[in-house]
């Protein structure tokens, strides 16, 4: 590597194209301009002699070499940060990954808190599962993790928040008024749309098989948050977590939820970390917000439970 001219700032430049993926997004974080952080990428690559970023579907993709470089990277800054003592002029980025069912609910809360209590902090929103939660960590591609369990590495801290219910969502029909719980035969015999990151089939198909039964998809998307579409005016049914169904029974009316009607397990809501990422004040400031955040959720409440309270809200 050469070091003409070389200094910290191509470093956070650096840095901040690894998580940005855009130099525009880039220079916003940095507060400087686009063609400052071209100018230092420039000198990167003719540092690294590597083209360390490059152009694809619209983004900065990191080359392998920049993959491998960016661990050492971000552990100088994170060295730099704690022995250096600097006047930010702009927010830093705490990067927070996790799947669409918890940025659905947790999200609003998140900024707001930042806002009022953190403001020279920038929370970044990162989608993701429980399956690459940790793949993130390790490689210090995210600061922060919420996931429904999925962290097992030994320097990665695990904070427990109780266990979530799912339910099954669905459209109440004329005849649904008096009665909302599914059987097991209606369940079946219902078109599904399936909520599911990992591959073709989930726990329910599983089960059923056991009992020699199957059920009909009539399509499966990656995401919680959109689903409502699928249901209304149908007979879907789709297996949400509780409180994703909470904010989409309040958004629509007409869906109601019930227990599901096979037995299932219930996951764990979990905040992760490095454990080396909170010897850093902000990082440490960071993580007592999301511990406050995630403590106020009620996550263990059952389907029942959640049906019961709106309606009770509705006729209030």
């Amino acid at each position: 590597m050469q070091t003409t001219s070389f200094n910290l700032n191509l470093l956070k430049t650096f840095e901040a194209l690894f998580h940005c993926r855009s130099v525009t997004r880039a220079a916003r974080e940095l507060g400087i301009s686009a063609s400052t952080v071209s100018q230092h990428l420039a000198s990167l690559r003719e540092a690294y002699g590597d083209p360390l970023f490059v152009p694809v579907d619209r983004e900065m993709v990191p080359t392998t070499a920049a993959e491998e470089l960016f661990p050492s990277i971000a552990d100088a800054l994170g060295a730099c940060a704690r022995v250096i003592p600097t006047e930010r002029k702009h927010a830093r980025a705490v990067l927070i990954a996790m799947s669409d069912d918890f940025e659905f609910v947790l999200g609003r809360a998140i900024a707001d808190a930042f806002k009022k209590r953190l403001p020279e902090a920038t929370p970044i929103i990162r989608q993701t599962n429980a399956l690459l939660a940790e793949r993130s960590l390790l490689s210090r591609e995210t600061h922060f993790a919420v996931t429904g369990g999925g962290t097992h590495a030994n320097t990665v801290a695990r904070e427990a928040f109780g266990f979530h219910w799912d339910c099954c969502l669905f459209e109440a029909q004329e005849d649904d008024e008096k009665r909302k719980d599914l059987t097991l035969e209606e369940y079946v015999e219902r078109s599904h749309i399936v909520v599911h990151y990992g591959g073709p089939y989930g726990v329910a198909d599983g089960y059923l098989r056991r009992l020699g039964l199957e059920r009909s998809v009539d399509a499966m998307t990656s995401h919680y948050g959109l689903i409502a579409p699928y249901l209304l005016g149908t007979d879907r049914v789709a297996l949400v977590p509780v409180y994703v169904a909470e904010v989409l029974m309040r958004r629509h009316p007409s869906l109601t939820c019930c227990d599901i009607p096979f037995p299932t397990s219930q996951d764990p809501v979990e905040l992760s970390y490095r454990y080396d990422l909170i010897e850093e004040r902000l990082m440490q400031r960071a993580a007592e917000l999301l511990r406050e955040i995630l403590s106020r959720f009620d996550w263990g409440e059952k389907p029942s439970e959640l049906r019961g309270r709106l309606q009770k809200t509705e006729r209030i």
